[in-house]
């Protein structure tokens, strides 16, 4: 009987311990409230221009204040991709997850997808 008292309370406690989905966890969900207002400032870009910008300096000043760093030492690195009219993160999940995971949206509409993979 102790033993199955025992039992219960550790998978109690390993419930609490579930992973969140690549894109779900903290580090995810940081990113993509940072990211949001960059995908904002290009769909302006292009209300404006007609065209998405060659270049994401070009959002700066007038649609940003300054872009997030781009610097694959920090573990996360962005790009817009023009012929898509898509813009992807890639960075480091947060614990359990191994490997890296991949963040996209449209341009059109903020909806982030996001999968993991060694």
């Amino acid at each position: 009987m102790l033993r199955l008292g025992v039992l219960v309370i550790i998978c109690s406690l390993l419930c609490g311990c579930y992973a969140r989905a690549v894109g779900n966890d903290s580090a995810g969900q940081k990113l993509q409230a940072k990211f949001t207002p960059v995908v904002v400032a290009i769909r302006a870009y292009q209300q404006k221009y007609g065209a998405l910008p060659g270049n994401l300096a070009l959002l700066v000043p007038d649609f940003l204040a300054q872009l997030p760093a781009n610097n694959p030492a920090s573990g996360v690195v962005y790009h817009l991709n023009v012929a898509q009219g898509t813009f992807t993160f890639l960075y480091t999940p947060s614990w359990p997850h191994p490997g890296r995971g991949s963040c996209s949206t449209s341009i059109r509409q903020v909806n982030w997808q996001c999968a993991g993979f060694m």
